[in-house]
C-alpha cells in the first residue's frame, strides 16, 4: 500500500494560499477558504469570479484516494463543486477534476518547509484545548420593518428568528461567548431578487451599510414563547439568544462602526456580506470585522 509521507493538510494549504494559480471552467477564483472545522468534507471553498455561490472543492493526493475515503459525489456534484489532485489516475468521478502542478506544489513546499514545521510545533505546543468563539451575521435591511424590530431586540438584549425559519440549525449553534455582527441599512444595492453577484466586486459600485454593531453573546441559544416584538400572523421568533456588552443593556456595543463602505473591502470577505444580504444570517469569519474597521468610520 503506498505511503504517503506528507500530510494531505499541506496539500490543501497549498491550493488555500495560491488562488491566483487556479481558474473553474475558465474563471479566476477571487479567494479561497477551509471549511469549519477544519478536514470537514468538502476541504475548500472557492469564490470565483461570475459565480453566484461558493464552489466546494476537496482536495485529495489521487482520484483514487477519493473513492477509497468514500465521500459522497452528490454533495459536490449538486453545488457544482470539483475535486483537485495532485495525480489523476481515474478519468472519471462524476465531477470535474483539476490536476494540481506537481513542480508548483513541490517548489512551495520546499519555499514553505520552515513556516509549515514552525506552524506545526505552534500547534503541538498548546497544552489545553483553545475554544475560539464564532462570529455570527445578522442582517437587518431597511424594508419591513426590521430596523424599528432591531430597536426593540436592543433594548431586550435578545434576537430571534422565526419558528420555521430555515437559519434554525445554524442559530442552535450559537454559544455563550460567541460574537454577534448585525450589519444594518444597506444603500445602493439590489437585495435579493435578480441580484448578479460580479456587480458587487465592480470598481464602481457604490453600496454600503449604514452601521455595524457587534456584541458579546451572553446566553446561547435558547427558545422562548414569551412576545417581544409585535407579533405579526401569529409569529413571535421564538429561537432566540441574548447578547450584551458589560452590562450596557445594548446602549455600548463591543463595536461600532458607521458609513461601511464595501467597494474597498477584499473579495471574500466583501463576499460574505454579499450572501448575508440574501440569507439575513450566516456565520463570518474573524477577519470580516477587520475590513469593516478599515472600511468604515468609528461611530460615536
Amino acid at each position: 500500500m503506498a505511503r504517503a509521507w506528507i500530510n494531505e493538510a499541506v496539500l490543501q494549504r497549498y491550493v488555500r494560499d495560491n488562488p491566483r494559480k487556479w481558474r473553474i471552467n475558465g474563471k479566476r477564483v477571487l479567494a479561497v477558504n477551509y471549511n469549519q472545522p477544519f478536514d470537514r468534507y468538502p476541504d475548500l471553498s472557492f469564490i470565483v469570479d461570475g459565480e453566484p455561490d461558493p464552489i466546494p472543492v476537496e482536495v485529495e493526493w489521487t482520484s483514487k484516494n477519493f473513492l477509497e475515503h468514500g465521500h459522497h459525489i452528490e454533495t459536490l456534484r449538486d453545488a457544482n463543486g470539483c475535486i483537485f489532485v495532485l495525480f489523476k489516475n481515474i478519468d472519471n468521478l462524476g465531477v470535474p477534476q483539476y490536476e494540481i502542478p506537481y513542480d508548483g506544489f513541490k517548489e512551495w513546499v520546499k519555499a514553505n518547509s520552515e513556516k509549515l514545521v514552525d506552524d506545526t510545533a505552534e500547534a503541538l505546543g498548546r497544552t489545553e484545548e483553545i475554544t475560539t468563539p464564532k462570529l455570527w451575521i445578522q442582517y437587518i435591511s431597511q424594508r419591513g420593518g426590521a430596523i424599528g424590530d432591531y430597536e426593540i431586540g436592543l433594548a431586550a438584549q435578545t434576537w430571534g428568528i422565526p419558528e420555521n425559519s430555515s437559519m434554525l440549525g445554524k442559530f442552535q449553534k450559537i454559544k455563550k461567548n460567541d460574537l454577534i455582527m448585525f450589519v444594518i441599512g444597506g444603500r445602493n444595492f439590489r437585495g435579493r431578487q435578480g441580484q448578479v453577484r460580479n456587480i458587487w466586486h465592480r470598481r464602481s459600485f457604490s453600496g454600503e451599510f449604514d452601521k455595524v454593531q457587534v456584541f458579546r453573546i451572553t446566553s446561547g441559544y435558547f427558545r422562548s414563547d414569551e412576545p417581544i416584538w409585535p407579533v405579526r400572523g401569529g409569529e413571535i421568533y421564538p429561537h432566540r439568544f441574548n447578547f450584551d456588552e458589560l452590562d450596557s443593556q445594548g446602549r455600548n456595543p463591543f463595536l461600532s462602526l458607521r458609513d461601511v463602505k464595501i467597494k474597498k473591502m477584499a473579495e471574500y470577505e466583501k463576499e460574505q456580506l454579499r450572501i448575508v444580504v440574501g440569507a439575513n444570517f450566516m456565520e463570518g469569519t474573524p477577519s470580516i470585522l477587520v475590513e469593516c474597521m478599515h472600511c468604515s468610520k468609528q461611530a460615536t
